[in-house]
This record gives C-alpha cells, structure tokens and sequence, in this order.
C-alpha cells in the first residue's frame, strides 16, 4: 500500500469517527433539552403547587388572627364589664363610707 493510499485510509477513518462523534453530541444536545423541557415544565407545575399551598395558609393564618383578635375584643369587653362593676360597688362603698361619718358627726 501506498502513502497516499494509507494517508487517505486514515482521513476516511478520522472523518467516520468525527461524523459518529458528531451524531452522539447531536443525541446528547438532544437529551439534554428534552431534560431542560422536563425539569422546567416540572419547575412550573411545583410553582403552581406551592403558590397554592402558600395561599391556603394564608388564609388559614388570617383567620386564626381575626379568630385572636375576636377574642380579644370579647376578653377586653368583659374587663370593660367587670371593671364597670368594681367601679360601681366602689362608689357605693364610699358614698356608704360618707353617709356613715355625716351620721356620725351629727350625733
């Protein structure tokens, strides 16, 4: 065999091999976007999940506080109440406590 026969023996060769090493990248760029696709479509719908579950626990947490605040507003009106009251039976007691020494002075 000749030099130039072999020399061309081995382009073909090195020129089989690119073309099979271009086909596999090809594949591989192939995969991978189909990988890309994948994982962002999967990205989207867990976004969607998430933006969901964040809103049902919103929701749930204002109610709990407007439940608190209720509370509040009821817990506040009864000292409202009770103090009312205090009040009341303490100006009795003083206008008692009064009307006691006046009986007492008058004697």
């Amino acid at each position: 065999m000749s030099l130039s026969q072999s020399a061309v023996m081995i382009g073909e060769d090195l020129i089989r091999s690119l073309k099979a090493r271009l086909e596999l990248l090809e594949e591989m760029h192939a995969e991978v976007q189909q990988m890309l696709e994948k994982y962002n479509q999967e990205r989207v719908e867990m976004f969607k999940k998430l933006k969901e579950v964040l809103a049902d626990d919103r929701l749930n947490r204002i109610e709990e506080v407007n439940k608190l605040i209720d509370s509040y507003y009821a817990d506040r009106a009864e000292a409202h109440k009770v103090w009312k009251e205090t009040f009341t039976t303490l100006e009795k007691i003083r206008e008692f406590n009064a009307q006691k020494k006046r009986q007492g002075s008058k004697k």
